[in-house]
């Protein structure tokens, strides 16, 4: 999709009232419709870069247990610089802890139908940044007010989040590409949609997830760069990463 029609698209959603368009945003979700046009509207996008490579990755991980990786291209923002390629990075539990046919139909309320968790991102040149993640299964079972399901559906008990990233960092640096999490503002300013949030705690909200992210980037900044490093200089490493490499065969 060019940037000019996502300049028409996001004027025409402009003029629809704030709480017809929050409803019409849930419903669209919780019916499976926007991953069906993320999918579509993909196809209209660039290549995803080396980062897509990693897509279709099954990975072992003691902390996280078994998850599939899957990556999908995105419209870059309006203002976006030339050449830099956006997408999400979808995690999905080999074993849900829930029941699997729910299971299925909450994956489809996600971005592309195949998240647990979604990581979004932007690459450039050697560069991957992460500027958003979230457990969205979670988040949307809490949303509907079901709290001990939503529970069920932490891919660990603390630190999910970080984990997550780890891992993925760990993938990327073996297609000799450097990982960084964005900051708390660059985060907030490229993953949120202050329209459907609700006026009143808006400012509240996007103050909380500033620091989060903040929190976030710190963490990363410290766990991160020398997992990296250590991933591009250790032969052994590189050995024992053949379990992660793609497998069509058990995907």
């Amino acid at each position: 999709m060019t940037r000019a029609g996502l300049t028409g698209c996001h004027s025409l959603v402009a003029e629809i009232p704030g709480r017809i368009r929050k409803f019409l945003y849930i419903l669209l979700m919780y019916t499976g419709l926007r991953a069906l046009f993320n999918l579509w509207r993909e196809r209209c996008c660039d290549d995803g870069g080396r980062t897509g490579q990693i897509s279709g990755t099954a990975v072992d991980s003691e902390p996280l247990g078994k998850f599939d990786v899957f990556v999908h291209r995105r419209p870059a923002p309006i203002d976006a610089t030339p050449n830099v390629r956006f997408g999400m990075i979808s995690v999905r539990q080999r074993r849900s802890s829930i029941n699997r046919w729910l299971y299925h139909y909450l994956l489809l309320t996600s971005h592309f139908g195949c998240g647990h968790l979604e990581v979004a991102y932007y690459e450039t040149d050697d560069f991957v940044v992460f500027y958003g993640i979230r457990n969205i299964l979670k988040s949307n079972v809490d949303r509907l007010g079901l709290r001990t399901v939503g529970d069920k559906l932490r891919l660990a008990t603390h630190g999910e989040n970080i984990l997550v990233l780890q891992e993925l960092a760990s993938l990327l640096a073996m297609r000799e590409l450097t990982t960084s999490f964005a900051t708390g503002r660059e985060c907030v300013r490229l993953a949120v949609r202050a329209e459907l949030l609700n006026p009143q705690s808006q400012d509240l909200i996007l103050s909380n997830l500033e620091k989060k992210y903040d929190r976030l980037h710190d963490r990363f900044s410290h766990s991160g760069l020398s997992l990296t490093e250590s991933w591009r200089v250790s032969p052994a490493a590189r050995f024992v990463a053949d379990r992660f490499t793609r497998n069509e065969s058990s995907t």
